[in-house]
């Protein structure tokens, strides 16, 4: 029996340390991202190492391999995958922040954020990353961008197609028509000839978890029509990035065709994760690895560093609000993507939810609750069993949830299930109490109920591990 074995990872966001990883603005940049920055080489380093010294037969990179397509990054990382191409193959998929198409490319000195950073341009990365696709090609498309889809023959009938959907020619990511029935071709020929046709790219084409996470520009523009037609054309896996969150989902077609799409999270975020695909003849079994630990400034860091580093999104969010800080709060929320009228807005919002959130235990939470709803929303033997936590846990083990695929499993039937599941039914009752007839409304109670369950849950699949037939 033939096997192949292939590993994915996803949004690397390599930053050069070139670009400054000291000061006031170094430090709120990195404050408020989920991954990390100044230690994304020491991460992808270990990772790659772990990966070459694997049995995996080639690496895949699902996108965003820079930071935000800065000339100093590309170069550091290309020197890495040349070193580790020496030992396995390497493909690579391309997407926005590779070419930085927000024009932000950013370095930092003291409290001086400057954009005067040289970036690499989207006509320059297919000979950039020649070597790590194009050149093992077996059939190529070039997109309008200059940038490169193509298909890659493994053993064992394994066939990838590497897809660049950074543009679909109408101003959302996607493909252009052309780009469209190329890559539709490319499936049925493919198939037709018995091979598995698995499919990489950056942006998602399913809304995993709820429309309110992965809405919102992760998903491609056209993603109900993609995924309907590359599920009905024969493709039967693909691995996307973007969200930083590690899920799998499966898509059935009209026709009752099924395609599972594997999001895979950021490696140098938490929770690191490498997904490992080994194919039979018969079965298809995905494994997800977490990198263990890795070297950074003279120290080992765990997966505890990479969960400390998420979580300080909230919690140093929430402290400034409330300290009175108001520069640093702007300056922080600006970094968020927020501007400044909306942040002047929601800082005695935050100031007040951040004071209660990080000083109130759920037990007296839940018994307030109670007390309002006539001992209707909790069960007070659920609430004793949580008298050690605090809303800020519940938050951040939310959180980091999200961000794993939820690893940790919350049991129905016990306490932290219970109580979570009835919290987030709180809406739609408030909707049904009220009588609000408004569709968003409704709506929005309707997908928080939904949202919550999935985080507890996990959803109806594994997030991290999966074994289906092959054909």
């Amino acid at each position: 029996m033939g096997k192949t074995k292939l590993t994915f990872i996803a949004d690397t966001h390599h930053y050069s340390k070139s670009l400054g990883v000291s000061g006031s603005a170094y430090e709120r940049r990195s404050a408020t991202d989920q991954k990390c920055l100044a230690e994304t080489g020491a991460i992808i380093d270990s990772a790659l190492e772990t990966i070459a010294q694997s049995d995996t037969d080639a690496l895949m990179i699902v996108g965003d391999i820079s930071d935000d397509g800065e000339r100093a990054s590309h170069e550091e990382m290309l020197e890495k995958l040349y070193r580790f191409k020496e030992k396995k193959p390497v493909y690579v998929t391309l997407a926005t922040h590779d070419w930085c198409c927000d024009r932000n490319a950013r370095r930092y000195c003291g409290d001086e954020v400057f954009h005067d950073v040289e970036t690499v341009d989207h006509t320059e990365l297919r000979q950039m990353y020649y070597d790590f696709g194009p050149c093992d090609a077996k059939a190529e498309f070039i997109t309008h961008l200059g940038t490169s889809s193509y298909k890659i023959e493994f053993p064992n009938d394994v066939v990838l197609l590497s897809l660049i959907d950074d543009q679909d020619g109408e101003g959302a990511s996607g493909f252009t028509a052309d780009h469209l029935e190329w890559i539709l071709n490319q499936i049925r020929e493919e198939r037709e000839k018995g091979r598995l046709v698995i499919g990489m790219e950056h942006h998602l084409l399913y809304q995993h978890i709820s429309p309110l996470l992965s809405g919102h520009g992760l998903c491609c523009g056209k993603h109900e029509e993609y995924i309907e037609k590359f599920c009905e054309a024969g493709m039967k896996l693909v691995f996307v990035g973007h969200s930083h969150m590690q899920r799998i989902d499966r898509y059935t077609s009209k026709n009752g065709n099924v395609l599972y799409e594997v999001n895979v999270g950021s490696l140098v975020g938490y929770p690191a994760p490498m997904v490992n695909v080994s194919i039979t003849d018969e079965k298809i079994e995905i494994k997800t690895e977490h990198l263990k630990q890795f070297n950074y400034d003279g120290r080992v860091c765990t997966q505890g560093y990479l969960k400390k580093h998420a979580t300080n999104i909230i919690t140093r969010t929430l402290s400034l609000a409330k300290r009175g800080q108001k520069e640093e709060y702007l300056k922080t929320m600006a970094e968020l993507g927020v501007k400044q009228n909306t942040a002047e807005k929601l800082r005695p919002v935050l100031n007040i939810t951040g004071g209660f959130i990080t000083k109130t235990g759920v037990t007296s939470f839940g018994e307030f609750i109670n007390l309002c709803s006539f001992n209707k929303t909790f069960e007070k033997s659920d609430l004793k069993k949580l008298k050690d936590k605090k809303i800020i846990d519940i938050v951040n083990e939310s959180f980091l949830s999200l961000l794993d695929g939820s690893l940790t499993k919350r049991p129905e039937g016990g306490a932290y299930y219970n109580v979570v599941t009835s919290f987030s039914k709180i809406p739609k009752r408030l909707v049904k109490a009220l009588k609000i007839k408004s569709e968003k409304a409704v709506f929005l109670s309707d997908e928080f109920e939904k949202l919550m369950w999935e985080i507890l849950s996990g959803g109806e699949i594994d997030n991290n591990y999966l074994t289906i037939d092959r054909n």
